[in-house]
């Protein structure tokens, strides 16, 4: 196996993690930015792939508790990434 030198992420799936009970799905290979009002879950989605690479929230708290929806009895996130060669 190759070491892999550069990456992009280009899908995450969310569910009962903060305001996303259901599974929810952010398609990211196209984007260039993130935007949107107040709510509208920008942070969500750093505290998502902060959560998945660091084991904590992107605002660096120690405790991940606030991460899980209290409605739901888990939370998972999968950040799907594509290497340099196209690999997924």
């Amino acid at each position: 196996m190759n070491k892999i030198t550069a990456f992009s992420i280009i899908n995450i799936k969310l569910e009962g993690f903060k305001q996303f009970k259901e599974p929810y799905e952010v398609g990211m290979d196209t984007l260039t930015y993130i935007s949107g009002g107040n709510g509208q879950g920008k942070t969500s989605i750093a505290d998502a792939i902060a959560y998945v690479f660091c084991g904590t929230p992107f605002m660096g708290e120690k405790s991940c508790e606030k991460l899980q929806n209290p409605d739901c009895r888990e939370m998972k996130v999968d950040v799907q990434l594509v290497d340099q060669d196209g690999e997924i």
